[in-house]
């Protein structure tokens, strides 16, 4: 997984970007290795920066995370909690962000940095 979290990252600084935020079960599972559902929506979501990754679950998969995802800077909490991705968006400064369109919509997006 840490050849997909370099391929993440190359991909930010070529699109000049200061982050991708990432909520699928599929691209959650290919840039950290953590598995949780099929399809859909993931039970944590994935920031990465230039410099770090971050991986935000609930606590019933912290040791889980803690094992899988070395790579990652743990955070607990709700995944679906807007609030505390927007207050981890915030504390880094983070202006532009990637995300994926097909699973998350504009409108939704934008309330990350409300």
């Amino acid at each position: 997984m840490k050849n997909n979290l370099i391929s993440i990252k190359d991909y930010i600084k070529k699109n000049g970007l200061d982050a991708v935020l990432l909520t699928s079960c599929e691209n959650v599972y290919y840039a950290s290795g953590f598995v949780s559902g099929i399809t859909g929506d993931s039970d944590a979501r994935l920031l990465i920066t230039n410099d770090e990754a971050y991986i935000l679950t609930d606590s019933r998969y912290t040791t889980y995370a803690k094992s899988e995802c070395p790579d990652f800077t743990l955070i607990e909490a709700n995944c679906t909690s807007l609030e505390r991705m927007s207050k981890l968006i915030s504390e880094l400064g983070v202006r532009k962000v990637g995300f994926e369109n097909q699973r998350i919509s504009f409108a939704s997006f934008s309330s990350y940095f409300a």
